[in-house]
């Protein structure tokens, strides 16, 4: 990772995370701060991190597999397939919500596939002793899955990223040609690159 990218890394977190308690208190959603926090992360993790297609259609069935090969291996192992699994359809059903639009069913059923994936870490998270203190994150997040979703759903609208690659794009492009109509758009979004001085600042 470049110094550039950890810079922004580090100052994507400030950005969801005011993101994320403004969408929560817009919601009506409580919750404690743990679950808080680590939405802020699995947010700054899938817009470094993931495909520019996240959960393209080949996937899309194999995703239950995920939730299957889990019964079948150890804790350790199931653990890891189930945080996967929860957080890839909490991002992907929350921030690209427009793809389910005409497929309520799917929507639906990937809710629940992710809610069913968080309830069980819950459980592993009390015989798997290194997780036990995401314990309550997962009860949480299994319990209000669809309250998360809204919450998610929030922050993609109101921030118009509509591909998980576009912030950290825009901003890689910004930093190669110093172009004043990047330079408007990352401020829209709410991020105001200082070049000259390799920082950031989030409003």
């Amino acid at each position: 990772m470049g110094k550039e990218e950890l810079i922004l890394s580090e100052n994507l977190r400030e950005y969801f995370y005011q993101q994320v308690r403004e969408a929560l208190a817009n919601q009506e959603v409580h919750t404690q701060p743990q679950t808080e926090f680590y939405l802020v992360e699995l947010l700054s993790k899938f817009l470094r991190l993931s495909p520019e297609q996240p959960l393209p259609h080949k996937e899309e069935k194999a995703m239950a597999l995920y939730y299957l090969e889990s019964l079948q291996v150890n804790p350790e192992q199931a653990w890891r397939l189930l945080k996967y699994l929860g957080d890839m359809t909490l991002y992907v059903t929350g921030f690209f919500q427009a793809r389910f639009q005409r497929k309520a069913n799917d929507l639906n059923y990937y809710m629940s596939l992710g809610g069913s994936a968080y309830r069980r870490l819950s459980y592993l998270s009390e015989v798997y002793p290194r997780t036990q203190s995401h314990k309550e994150i997962f009860k949480e997040l299994a319990q209000n899955f669809s309250c998360f979703v809204d919450v998610l759903s929030e922050i993609s609208e109101s921030s118009q990223i509509s591909n998980s690659l576009d912030l950290l794009k825009l901003y890689e492009r910004w930093m190669s040609t110093g172009s004043k109509r990047l330079l408007q758009k990352l401020q829209s979004q709410g991020i105001h690159p200082l070049k000259d001085e390799g920082s950031i600042q989030i409003h």
